[in-house]
């Protein structure tokens, strides 16, 4: 048995090294998927039971993600197909808008994502009553809304959900 071990080993080694480049192309051992999914802004921003008071009950979340350092999505959804309600908060900290080739500030990062979102919907931008820095853009079924924070900025896309609701959301995120 003893002529098998160094055949074993290297197969072993050579395990180890794929396992260690399949975990390093996707990001398996990158700081998103190791930290926990609450400390991500996204989910500090809007709590469970914010989201069902605002949204209604049914409203079913998906894992926070983080994609980009400082930069993180949650996903709450209700039903299926093209009638299912949605609402997805993508949150920008000042680390990930600093790395941004385009817009480096948190003023500009917002103007670019508002910008960008009335160019697609070719529609104008809404203020948001009642909150300094946020902007409503409505494409039936589609609202959104944009939050610029002191910490950062939200884009939030909600589907087959109202106006008062998305006005509701955007209010939440703003508070400090």
């Amino acid at each position: 048995m003893t002529h098998n071990t160094p055949i074993i080993a290297i197969f072993l080694a050579q395990v180890a090294r794929l396992m260690a480049a399949v975990f390093f192309t996707f990001g398996w051992c990158s700081t998103g998927f190791a930290q926990d999914a609450a400390s991500l802004k996204c989910a500090q921003l809007l709590s469970a039971d914010q989201v069902k008071q605002m949204l209604g009950a049914g409203m079913a979340a998906a894992a926070p993600r983080q994609h980009e350092a400082g930069e993180s999505e949650c996903v709450w959804r209700r039903g299926n197909g093209p009638t299912a309600a949605s609402l997805s908060v993508r949150y920008f900290d000042r680390q990930a808008i600093g790395s941004n080739p385009v817009a480096r500030t948190l003023d500009g990062y917002y103007e670019m994502l508002v910008k960008a979102g009335e160019e697609a919907a070719d529609k104008k931008r809404e203020p948001v009553a009642g909150v300094p820095r946020a902007s409503l853009i409505q494409v039936s079924p589609q609202v959104l809304v944009v939050v610029q924070r002191s910490d950062g900025v939200a884009r939030v896309v909600l589907a087959n959900l109202s106006r008062a609701q998305a006005t509701a959301v955007a209010k939440v995120i703003a508070a400090p």
